[in-house]
């Protein structure tokens, strides 16, 4: 009798103490919420500090789930990993809790997938299935972005910032068409901008007059401030000798919404007219990029300034040869230079 009236003491204070644990980190939860949309950043710091192990209801691992994605996506965290919102995805989307938390479950369910998308087709960048494969999930995240509601600005709704994610330029590469004559530049090295960074650009571009909604990766730039792009080969390109800057012979055909920014959101571009390059080497992709938020880059490598090669879009940047060279094999050499580093990458090219 006295051991069985020790151990319902003992189970007694066991499920007091465990109520207080889950009262606390309730109270954590709660706290967060209430401004994790004014700092997003601090939520984040919060979240991360949580020991887990008092986790141990569903709803309390659910919740969190939930608030860490949010957090991850607010501060530009792309993370692709999916196990973060399990947990909300197996309790809300089971029909328990409110139909709220359950549509953001499945909405940064999305983002998550989005995100893993999104390297995958930096990776590869003519892959057609994987593109459309991308502009599904966009769409499906467009749809939850309106019906989520009392979110503030950025993926979910109405958004002062044009430009939602930067990436900084660290492993370029490219692909050759020899029908149109052109290099598909792109980046691999996934160095997104994030958290206090990502503001600051935001605020050096003075980003605050979109006012318009905005779906996930529609404007994403390079944050790289560069100076200057070189080509050169290792082979005698039509009397440029070897090593020699092949810029004359060359044009960039890219966008950037720099100019538009720069006139705080007045000054738009009229696509209706879209010049040849530009048809011919987006395709059905054209409508993507041609924005009237995004400007033309056009011009001859050699007459390019600073300015123009600011906030290029990262999916949208070419280079067309304006000859079609004598000699047909060619190691190319592309590189950007950012005034601190230079970003280059040397491939074989054949023109035949």
């Amino acid at each position: 009798m006295k051991s069985i009236r020790l151990l319902t003491i003992y189970c007694c204070v066991c499920s007091f103490v465990l109520s207080c644990k889950n009262q606390g980190t309730r109270a954590t939860l709660d706290d967060v919420t209430s401004y994790i949309q004014d700092a997003p950043d601090s939520a984040l710091t919060v979240l991360r500090n949580i020991d887990e192990r008092s986790l141990n209801t569903k709803v309390l691992l659910a919740d969190y789930s939930l608030l860490l994605a949010a957090a991850l996506d607010k501060n530009y965290v792309d993370t692709s990993d999916v196990r973060i919102i399990q947990p909300a995805i197996d309790y809300y989307g089971r029909s328990h809790g409110n139909p709220d938390k359950r549509l953001k479950a499945f909405f940064y369910q999305g983002v998550l997938f989005y995100n893993g998308f999104f390297i995958i087709l930096q990776k590869n960048p003519n892959n057609m299935r994987i593109h459309n494969i991308f502009i599904c999930v966009i769409l499906v995240l467009g749809c939850a972005c309106n019906k989520i509601t009392n979110e503030n600005e950025g993926r979910n709704g109405i958004s002062s910032k044009l430009i939602d994610k930067y990436l900084v330029m660290s492993n370029l590469n490219f692909s050759f068409n020899a029908s149109t004559m052109s290099l598909h530049l792109f980046d691999e090295g996934n160095q997104w901008v994030s958290g206090a960074e990502m503001e600051a650009l935001t605020k050096k571009y003075d980003d605050t007059h979109f006012n318009q909604r905005l779906y996930p990766g529609t404007y994403a730039s390079f944050a790289n401030e560069f100076a200057g792009i070189t080509v050169t080969s290792d082979a005698d390109f039509n009397g440029v000798k070897p090593g020699d800057n092949l810029g004359g012979l060359i044009r960039i055909v890219a966008v950037s919404p720099y100019k538009w920014l720069l006139s705080k959101g007045t000054l738009t571009y009229d696509w209706t007219s879209v010049p040849s390059d530009y048809k011919i080497l987006l395709g059905d992709n054209a409508d993507e990029f041609l924005r009237p938020q995004n400007h033309p880059v056009n011009k001859v490598l050699t007459t390019l300034t600073p300015e123009d090669l600011l906030l290029l879009n990262v999916n949208c940047v070419f280079l067309i040869f304006a000859e079609v060279p004598e000699v047909k094999s060619h190691n190319l050499t592309v590189s950007f230079n950012d005034g601190t580093n230079v970003i280059s990458v040397t491939k074989a090219v054949s023109f035949e």
